[in-house]
């Protein structure tokens, strides 16, 4: 019997031997109850003691795991401090200017170089715009500001302050730095600026010297070659044609210089008027003509049936323009062909002409499409094929086409030949 019961029974009857009979089945169930219970008893009790074990071993693997995080995150702040005391120390000794402006027109940072710029002092950064727009008081700071901060990329070039000359970025943030915003980059450009006014001005001069001395040459070889002084052998007729030749080159290169030169300068003028396209290539085509008949190129145009819509332009610019694409067509024909064929076309829509002009010279090679359009640069292939040139024929012809409202483009294969793409919009009256 289970003591428990039998310290019960003894304190109700006295002792266990007076217990009646019929209690006998009664007892038995109970004292099989209280087994059971010390055993379910004894079972939970090993249960919690094992459990509180596993808990006490978890609680202290955790406590290890929160040691190795926190001196991994300690070990992090560490790096990002460092990381956050360079970037800090590049961006205050930076040459260029920066200041960040988040969207509601707070600057939030501006290093060295900008508060020299805008003659900014002190700590309080709410005054910073007010001294932007006061440094800067010629130009439209704050509308750039308000558009750039409307995600639109701006910059205003050659922003003269006194002797120094800026140019002045706004850049939109995309969500760097977990916020969104702008910077604003000054660069002090006045030494770079100051020394391309000078080349340009050298360039200037230096031509208009060049020129009198080329026209008188071009003059006296014109006449040697007429023989208006009496004829001339063929061995002195090639000298002459030599020096001709070497002469028109120079004369090319001079009045590119100057146009380039004007075009920098912003003083590069158009004479508008309403010019028929056609006239102007019929009159190119058959200038060149004697020209690619020497070299064995063949220039294929056929004009249009009916009469073009006039555009707005410059006669002479336009010429230059068509004279280019076309001769450099001639001078890049590919030397293993028999001849080259030039093609000029003409095509009408109901808002623009366009004009193509294919050749089947040495092309332009794939990795050098992006910079053949730029000032002084020939493609290395061209360089390469001891044909004289400048660099100067297309970075030209794109500002003229562009000044003039049209458009222009290319595609070209080396050794395939190119085709250049040329169009103007029509004269409203004209439709």
């Amino acid at each position: 019997m289970h003591k428990t019961l039998e310290r019960q029974l003894i304190r109700f009857f006295g002792s266990i031997d007076v217990i009646p009979p019929e209690y006998d089945q009664m007892i038995k169930i109970i004292d099989t109850s209280y087994k059971n219970f010390q055993a379910d008893y004894e079972l939970m009790e090993r249960s919690l003691d094992i459990s509180s074990k596993e808990l006490t071993a978890l609680n202290q693997q955790l406590q290890k795991e929160a040691e190795i995080i926190e001196n991994e995150v300690e070990l992090r702040t560490k790096e990002l401090s460092v990381e956050r005391s360079k970037l800090e120390i590049m961006a205050q000794n930076m040459v260029t200017g920066a200041i960040l402006i988040n969207t509601s027109g707070d600057v939030l940072f501006l290093n060295k170089p900008a508060k020299t710029f805008i003659n900014f002092s002190g700590s309080d950064h709410s005054t910073a715009l007010e001294q932007l727009y006061e440094a800067y008081s010629d130009y439209p700071i704050a509308e750039y500001i308000r558009r750039s901060l409307q995600k639109e990329f701006l910059k205003i070039a050659d922003v003269q302050v006194g002797d120094a000359i800026f140019n002045i970025t706004f850049q939109p943030l995309e969500n760097q730095f977990n916020s969104s915003g702008i910077m604003v980059w000054i660069n002090n450009v006045t030494a770079e600026t100051l020394l391309e006014r000078a080349k340009s001005e050298l360039i200037v001069v230096a031509s208009h010297q060049l020129r009198t001395p080329l026209t008188v040459t071009k003059g006296n070889t014109e006449i040697l070659l007429d023989e208006s002084y009496g004829p001339i052998n063929e061995e002195q007729r090639e000298i002459v044609e030599q020096t001709h030749e070497s002469n028109e080159n120079m004369i090319t290169l001079v009045n590119q210089m100057l146009d380039t030169t004007k075009i920098e300068q912003g003083i590069f003028n158009l004479e508008r008027s309403s010019v028929q396209l056609e006239d102007v290539l019929e009159r190119c085509v058959g200038d060149l003509t004697p020209h690619a008949k020497e070299n064995k190129v063949i220039i294929s145009y056929s004009p249009p049936l009916v009469k073009l819509p006039s555009i707005k332009s410059d006669d002479t610019r336009l010429y230059q323009i068509f004279q280019n694409l076309i001769d450099n067509g001639v001078k890049y024909c590919r030397p293993e062909l028999n001849a080259c064929t030039v093609t000029v076309a003409v095509a009408l829509s109901d808002t623009h002409i366009t004009v193509t002009v294919r050749d089947q010279g040495i092309g332009i090679p794939k990795q050098e499409h992006n910079k053949i359009f730029g000032r002084f640069y020939r493609a290395s292939n061209a360089e390469t094929s001891f044909i004289n040139g400048t660099g100067l024929g297309l970075h030209i012809v794109k500002t003229l086409v562009e000044s003039m409202s049209g458009e222009i483009s290319f595609k070209s294969e080396e050794n395939q030949g190119t085709l250049f793409t040329v169009s103007f919009p029509i004269e409203e009256s004209s439709n």
